[in-house]
């Protein structure tokens, strides 16, 4: 039988210039941050997303910051705490927390440690199929109906309304244009008449 195999080619590589004065994690290059994503030994910086990684801040060890002037090192945390996907749905929930750190920061509040909630994962394969891995079990949808339910999850996770309408307006027009490109060929496939406005322009009159 035949076997499908997909392949992910994209690239990843931070990009935090070397310059920042940041304690960096040497096996990645990253940003080390404490549970509540504030950068260590920094109060008042915080990232998040890519450029992070978060640490275990009750433990440390000698070498393993790659920045010679910094004075914290970082460490292997527990719990896998360190192989976070560099993916848009991480970067977004740790985003709610900094927010909330910071507030609390300047308000003498006590910070939040990130907690990362997996909400599975999402990819499109070609114009109109997709596959999404849920977060229960092993669940895979695939097909068009992933494709529809990828859309409706970044249509939900745009930040107002007019950016809804703008990307709904933008998928509908890219619709619009793959079915007046493919439709002729599946109408002829099928032995249908193509209707005039379908007709390639050398053949009209």
């Amino acid at each position: 039988g035949t076997r499908a195999v997909v392949c992910w080619a994209v690239g990843q590589r931070v990009e935090a210039p070397e310059s920042w004065p940041f304690p960096r994690d040497r096996r990645t290059n990253k940003i080390v941050t404490e549970r509540t994503l504030r950068v260590r030994g920094h109060g008042r910086v915080f990232a998040v997303g890519d450029v992070a990684r978060v640490g275990d801040e009750s433990a440390g060890s000698p070498g393993a910051d790659i920045n010679p002037n910094a004075r914290n090192a970082a460490s292997p945390p527990p719990d896998r705490f360190d192989v976070l996907p560099a993916t848009a749905q991480v970067a977004f929930q740790q985003a709610d927390y900094a927010a909330w750190n910071v507030w609390s920061s300047l308000s003498s509040r006590p910070l939040l440690p990130f907690k990362y909630q997996h909400i599975g994962d999402m990819m499109v394969l070609g114009k109109t199929e997709a596959a999404v891995a849920l977060p229960v079990g092993d669940a895979t949808l695939d097909g068009p109906i992933a494709a529809a339910l990828r859309r409706a999850a970044y249509l939900y996770r745009m930040p107002t309304n007019e950016h809804r309408a703008k990307l709904a307006t933008s998928w509908l027009e890219q619709g619009a244009e793959l079915a007046a490109k493919e439709a002729p060929g599946i109408l002829k496939s099928l032995g249908v008449p193509l209707p005039d406005f379908l007709a390639p322009n050398n053949n009209r009159p």
